[in-house]
């Protein structure tokens, strides 16, 4: 899909933690100032867990949690792998968008979590009829029944309701202008009132503290009550000036794949940039499909394992870009100029 798009591809598989980290810097001192974007998919196992960074003799306020990416011989931290791009890193790439899309795991590997599957929920979709009345509004409420489709019909046109008037189903209040005004003034005049007795009182405790003479304070200190709380767990999401990272799974959870397709995330990523290739839409829009097209289409299929069963993946979308991306082929560009 990339090599139609003109991007030069290079393909890196099943590398150890340190190859994996060499080959990606030198795609990173491959890059140069000509480059329009960079674009890295991974795929493979991976994990969320804590990671402390603790300075001798220094609590620290908070626990970090980030997620890591599975290697031949271990883990590699997809934090790390990210900041070889950024700004600072890769100075050919500065104001030009980095995109990272991943498909691997985000469960806990240091906790127990029981909302690790992420089961869905069923929605009934059911056609139902709206009511009519012989008084014609313009106001159109739509109903549950607006969202499903007709069973009738093969083209998905959404089923219609009729017109319902506002009169039935809202209650109106009706107020004038002249009391409006009224309430203003006299709110306004209590505001007043308020702040004028306020003024006074403040400049009378002044005046009144200037002529005390001054207290003796005491030294002793009370001892804390509670104890110290624990450090707060936060969890860091990898994502730099100009970046994009598109996980296959939330926080927390796990990402699927099947023997088919493969990966969730790669089957529908191409599924959705092969219909969309030659359009105008940009690239969040076009990851919003991506996002729809796993919420609907994917679904695990395990009924021997009723844990398993029927479980969903929603994609998740991180960015940091101030600009819209377009993502055609070169020669798409050149026809539009001309």
């Amino acid at each position: 899909m990339f090599e139609e798009l003109n991007f030069d591809v290079h393909v890196l598989r099943n590398l150890s933690s340190k190859e994996l980290e060499d080959k990606m810097k030198a795609i990173r001192d491959y890059v140069t100032a000509e480059s329009d974007c960079f674009a890295c998919v991974i795929s493979s196992h991976g994990m969320e867990g804590q990671v402390r960074t603790s300075t001798p003799g220094v609590r620290e306020p908070f626990i970090r949690t980030e997620h890591s990416i599975n290697t031949r011989d271990g883990v590699v931290s997809t934090n790390k792998l990210l900041e070889l791009f950024s700004d600072r890193n890769c100075r050919p790439l500065k104001g030009k968008p980095k995109m990272f899309f991943i498909q691997a795991c985000r469960g806990r590997i240091d906790v127990e979590r029981s909302d690790e599957i992420d089961m869905g929920v069923e929605v009934l979709l059911v056609e139902t009829p709206a009511s009519t009345t012989s008084r014609g509004s313009s106001a159109r409420f739509f109903t549950r029944g607006d969202m499903a489709l007709t069973s009738s019909s093969n083209t998905g046109d959404m089923a219609t309701t009729s017109p319902v008037n506002t009169e039935d189903v809202v209650p109106t209040n009706s107020i004038t202008m002249g009391d409006v005004v009224a309430k203003y003034d006299d709110y306004s005049d209590r505001r007043r009132d308020d702040f004028n007795e306020q003024r006074r009182y403040q400049v009378n405790v002044h005046a009144s503290l200037q002529r005390q003479e001054p207290a003796c304070t005491s030294t002793y200190t009370f001892e804390p009550t509670q104890p110290e709380p624990e450090p707060i767990e936060v969890f860091q999401i990898p994502c730099y000036n100009d970046y994009l990272v598109m996980f296959s799974s939330a926080a927390g959870t796990t990402a699927w794949s099947d023997s088919d397709k493969g990966g969730w995330l790669m089957h529908c990523l191409y599924q959705v940039f092969n219909d969309v290739t030659y359009t105008d839409d940009d690239l969040l829009t076009i990851l919003t499909c991506v996002c729809g097209k796993m919420a609907r289409d994917m679904e695990t299929n395990c009924p021997n394992s009723p844990h398993y069963d029927k479980a969903k993946s929603a994609a998740c979308v991180y960015h940091r870009l101030s600009k819209d991306i377009y993502l055609q082929p070169k020669e798409i560009k050149r026809e539009r100029k001309r």
